[in-house]
């Protein structure tokens, strides 16, 4: 049954005729949009037809047919109702039969509604209690063997690039491996309603790719070479990302704060205190010079865990805006 009109415009087509010819013989398809067209391609507006073994109502008067429909339909429960009030060929009024006494008003003169209410039937007694033999759970071999062969899969690939790499792949392997690790069960984890502010969290993050453009713009006040240029394209593009990203965000997450509840600028600033330990005490480490490689790469590690708490907090509506802040310093570190 199709139904889709655009007033002032023809009705748009949503089934072929190679659809009509791919059912079965003996469907039924109802255009309620022939008087503008109709939205199947095969119907004919104001008829009704056979097309590949399949029936098409195309009526442009439906709305003038229901009057008719509705009477018949009417007349049609009273006339079997009267009928079913007594014997057949003979009018009876049966006082046992609850529908005819529940619709009977007067009776010789006499006022008989509302009628008494039905007797209610006796209760059934309970079910004398048996014990309940153990039962195993049942085993089902598809649900773990799935598991068991991805499993496998993954450490023959292991095995093989073990074999076929040097020692420089172990690192990026390990890295990989455990961010793909953490980052499904965390995502996994998260509230289907707030798929959309983990989206623009992850698409914040992702904005991270700024540090690359910042190493291809060689250091420089403006660039000079074409592959300088990309880089700076690529810097303002993912700025873009991360402050459009983490804005959206936010103002979805207020979408999900009801009116005069607890928190404002000082909740939030709460939440960015992990964010400022971290940054200033890398700042005063390198304003006295005791900045080494080593706390730059702990700076790396957590921002890192910050991201990683970010997507974390977004698995329920209570740690959001949590998770949102840790986002936001994780991608500043």
């Amino acid at each position: 049954i199709t139904t889709a009109l655009i007033p002032g415009r023809p009705a748009p087509k949503l089934i072929s005729k190679a659809m009509i010819q791919s059912m079965r013989p003996g469907s039924v398809v109802v255009d309620l949009a022939a008087e503008a067209g109709g939205n199947i391609e095969t119907t004919k507006p104001g008829e009704v037809y056979e097309y590949s073994g399949v029936t098409h109502i195309g009526y442009t008067d439906l709305p003038s047919r229901m009057p008719t429909q509705s009477s018949s339909l009417y007349a049609n429960n009273i006339a079997k109702y009267l009928l079913s009030m007594g014997p057949k060929g003979r009018f009876h009024v049966d006082f046992e039969d609850e529908a005819v006494r529940g619709a009977l008003v007067t009776h010789k003169q006499e006022l008989t509604w509302p009628a008494p209410q039905p007797k209610a039937p006796p209760p059934k007694p309970p079910p004398a209690p048996k014990a309940a033999a153990p039962v195993a759970a049942p085993m089902h071999a598809d649900s773990g063997l799935s598991r068991v062969l991805s499993v496998s899969g993954v450490l023959a690939v292991l095995m093989a690039l073990g074999l076929v790499a040097g020692e420089a792949l172990v690192v990026p392997v390990t890295v990989l491996a455990l961010a793909c690790l953490v980052g499904a069960q965390v995502v996994y984890g998260v509230t289907p309603a707030l798929h959309s502010p983990l989206m623009s969290v992850t698409n914040a993050i992702s904005g991270m790719t700024a540090v690359g453009g910042l190493v291809c713009m060689g250091g420089g006040y403006f660039p000079v070479t074409f592959a300088q240029w990309l880089g700076a394209a690529a810097v303002l593009i993912s700025m873009v990302n991360i402050g459009g990203g983490f804005v959206m965000t936010g103002r979805m997450l207020n979408m999900f704060q009801k009116k005069g509840a607890k928190g404002g600028l000082a909740a939030k600033a709460t939440l960015m205190i992990p964010g400022a330990v971290m940054l200033g005490a890398y700042g005063a480490a390198l304003a006295t010079g005791a900045a080494t490689a080593t706390v730059g790469n702990m700076v790396l590690v957590g921002s890192a865990i910050l991201c990683v708490l970010a997507i974390g907090g977004l698995a329920a509506q209570e740690t959001a805006q949590f998770g949102n802040a840790m986002g936001l310093a994780g991608v500043a570190g």
